[in-house]
C-alpha cells in the first residue's frame, strides 16, 4: 500500500467519524417551535388555535385552525391536536370574564365567600362549622367531666363498701372473741362452783368426822377423870 492510498483511507475514516457524530446528535428546534415525527421544526400555533397539520420543512407553513368562540379555547402557543373545552364557574363563584378562544372562563369568589383548597367556601358555612366544632368540643368536655365524676363516685362507693366490709368483719371477729371469752368465763365459773361444792362437801365430811371422833373420845376422858378422883 502506497503512501497516497494510506492517506486517502485515513481521510475517509475521519470523514465517516465526523458524519456519524453529527448524525448522532439530537436535532434541537428553536423556541416557540416543535419537532415533528419527520424531524422537522415547525412553529407553534398561536393561542386561540390548534394544530391541524405539520409543516413540511423547517420553519415552513403549518396548518392552524381557530377554536370556536365561547366553547373551546387554547390559552398559549401550542401544537395541540384540538382545543380545550370551556369550563363554567363552580358553586360559590361568579364570572369575571366569559370564556374566549384565547382563554378559559375567569371566575372569582362571590361576596361572603373565600377560596380554600381551590374552592370558594361560604363564610356562613365556616362560621356554622366553627359553631358546630365549639359545640362538639363543649359536649366532649362535659362528657369527660361526667365520666370523671362517675369514676370518682364509683371509686368512693367501692371504698365505702370495702370499709363497711372490713368494719363488719372486725365486729364479727370481736363478737366471736367476746363469745369465746364468755364461754371461757362460764366454764371457769362452773369449775369454781364444782370446786366450791367439792370443798364444802369435804369440809362437811371433815366436820362430821371430827364430831364423831369427839363423841368417841369424851367417855374415856370422863372415866379417867372419875378414876383419879376416887
Amino acid at each position: 500500500m502506497g503512501p497516497q492510498l494510506l492517506f486517502i483511507v485515513v481521510i475517509g475514516c475521519v470523514m465517516l467519524g465526523v458524519r456519524h457524530a453529527e448524525g448522532s446528535e439530537a436535532k434541537q428546534c428553536p423556541k416557540d417551535s416543535y419537532k415533528t415525527e419527520d424531524d422537522v421544526c415547525c412553529d407553534l400555533c398561536p393561542a386561540g388555535t390548534f394544530k391541524a397539520g405539520d409543516c413540511l420543512t423547517d420553519g415552513g407553513i403549518r396548518k392552524c385552525i381557530q377554536c370556536i368562540e365561547g366553547i373551546f379555547y387554547t390559552d398559549k402557543p401550542n401544537n395541540e391536536s384540538a382545543c380545550f373545552d370551556c369550563t363554567p364557574c363552580s358553586e360559590g363563584e361568579e364570572i369575571v370574564q366569559e370564556c374566549r378562544k384565547e382563554h378559559n372562563t375567569i371566575c372569582q369568589c362571590k361576596e361572603g365567600y373565600y377560596r380554600s383548597n381551590g374552592q370558594c367556601v361560604s363564610l356562613v358555612a365556616l362560621r356554622g362549622g366553627l359553631f358546630i366544632m365549639v359545640v362538639i368540643a363543649c359536649i366532649s368536655i362535659i362528657i369527660i367531666i361526667i365520666s370523671l365524676w362517675r369514676f370518682k363516685a364509683t371509686a368512693r362507693a367501692w371504698i365505702n363498701i370495702q370499709e363497711k366490709r372490713a368494719l363488719t368483719e372486725a365486729k364479727r371477729g370481736f363478737t366471736e372473741e367476746k363469745r369465746a371469752l364468755n364461754e371461757d368465763l362460764t366454764k371457769m365459773a362452773l369449775l369454781r362452783e364444782q370446786d366450791s361444792a367439792l370443798l364444802s362437801a369435804e369440809q362437811a365430811r371433815l366436820k362430821n368426822y371430827t364430831g364423831k371422833l369427839s363423841m368417841r373420845m369424851i367417855p374415856q376422858s370422863t372415866f379417867q377423870i372419875v378414876s383419879v378422883t376416887h
